[in-house]
């Protein structure tokens, strides 16, 4: 890496302005300059064909500095810059139109200046890139952070020797027949796709606990199997699993009980699939002192393809529609609602609307029938229940998902 005085490790901090802030500067400058200069020759910078006919500059070149122009999201905006060779073709044409010396500088000192916010905040470009596309919600932004996951995802399943294809966690909630503030839950949690990529890795599935808001162990009610031909400890949904059903182990420790896949054999030969389903009843749902959320979580602890994490709400608790979606790291495994602990979600939540219709998910096989031994096992009414649903590629590891809302 080409050594600058910003990049040296031992340096202090500076006093210019932050990246963000820097970043917007330099791009707006950027496209003023460039704008000034085609202004100043007559041409309409909103029109690409006028530096082709006039300038005679190629289309791609052309297309390229009128799109920039024209584009406000600075991360996007850079990724439509021509490279060093474009760009003196085009002042060296702006020089050959007769457009002033100090215009020409104008625009040159911009791209400078790019190079030294570069130089600066990064030390190299695919810094940049990384900073750039975590300002930026845009479509360009969007592809380059779920570029790095994926290569992330590649880098873990190595280090870990396991991935899945999809991880998928279903939640349900609805008043409960105890009455109120009680509702009943149920949870739907599945690997789909398990690999064990090395020998001899046993690798955890799950751990029975519930939190407070503050992060503390709340001890909440055993709840039951969904299928009634398992048990809560392991309430595997066997119609939904790989068959035979894969070799499970169980630990107590401290009143927790944790879920963990035994070894096996590797890569296709050992390919599995996994789906759990418990339903909680007459579980607390008023605020109070220390709890002012309902939370559901879905937990990013293996390197997976994609995560699909759904909620059914019942249409009586339309306080609670739509959930607020977070990402947090698990890097403070005790604290994962601190602010300092969440992660950047460019992914939006998706209405599915009424559960009478199942949402139309192909990465999961038969997913409108587990839905429907829901319905099945709870007496729940499907038309009655209202889901959403966020997906996101590549999901980062160890951390969570969360839908919340407020009690009341």
């Amino acid at each position: 890496m080409r050594r600058t005085p910003s990049s040296d490790p031992l340096a202090g901090a500076t006093a210019r302005p932050s990246f963000r802030a820097e970043l917007a500067q330099v791009t707006r400058q950027m496209r003023s300059t460039l704008s000034a200069l085609l202004v100043e020759g007559g041409l309409d910078p909103l029109d690409p064909q006028a530096l082709v006919k006039r300038w005679g500059l190629n289309r791609q070149l052309s297309w390229k500095i009128s799109k920039l122009i024209q584009t406000a999201d600075a991360y996007a905006m850079l990724q439509l810059l021509p490279g060093p060779q474009g760009m003196d073709i085009l002042l060296g044409k702006a020089a050959d139109m007769g457009i002033a010396a100090a215009t020409r500088d104008a625009a040159r000192a911009s791209l400078q200046a790019l190079d030294t916010l570069i130089d600066t905040h990064c030390g190299d470009r695919a810094v940049f890139d990384i900073m750039a596309s975590a300002c930026s919600s845009g479509e360009s932004a969007l592809q380059q952070q779920e570029a790095l996951r994926r290569q992330f995802f590649q880098g873990a399943s190595a280090i870990w020797g396991a991935q899945t294809r999809v991880n998928l966690v279903t939640w349900f909630v609805a008043p409960s027949a105890a009455g109120a503030p009680t509702v009943d839950m149920v949870s739907l949690k599945g690997w789909i796709g398990f690999r064990r990529l090395r020998e001899q890795l046993s690798w955890v599935i799950s751990r029975h606990m519930s939190r407070h808001d503050d992060g503390r162990y709340m001890a909440m009610p055993a709840p039951e199997a969904l299928d009634p031909d398992s048990d809560w400890t392991l309430p595997l949904m066997r119609e939904f699993s790989s068959s035979p059903p894969p070799d499970i182990n169980l630990t107590e420790e401290d009143g927790r009980l944790t879920v963990a896949l035994a070894p096996g054999p590797t890569g296709l030969a050992g390919q599995l699939s996994c789906v759990f389903g418990k339903l909680h009843r007459g579980l607390p749902h008023a605020r109070t002192e220390t709890d002012r959320l309902s939370r559901f979580i879905c937990d990013l602890s293996v390197p997976s393809e994609l995560v699909i994490f759904d909620l059914f709400v019942h249409e009586s608790l339309d306080y609670a529609m739509p959930p607020q979606v977070a990402l947090s790291s698990l890097i403070e495994p005790r604290e994962p609602g601190l602010d300092r602990c969440r992660l950047p979600l460019h992914e939006t939540l998706a209405e599915l609307g009424p559960a009478s219709t199942p949402p139309l998910t192909l990465e999961v096989p038969r997913y409108a029938d587990m839905l429907a031994r829901v319905f099945e096992r709870t007496g729940w009414s499907a038309d009655e229940f209202h889901g959403f649903r966020l997906k996101m590629a590549y999901p980062p590891m160890p951390a969570v998902l969360s839908m919340s809302y407020e009690l009341r």
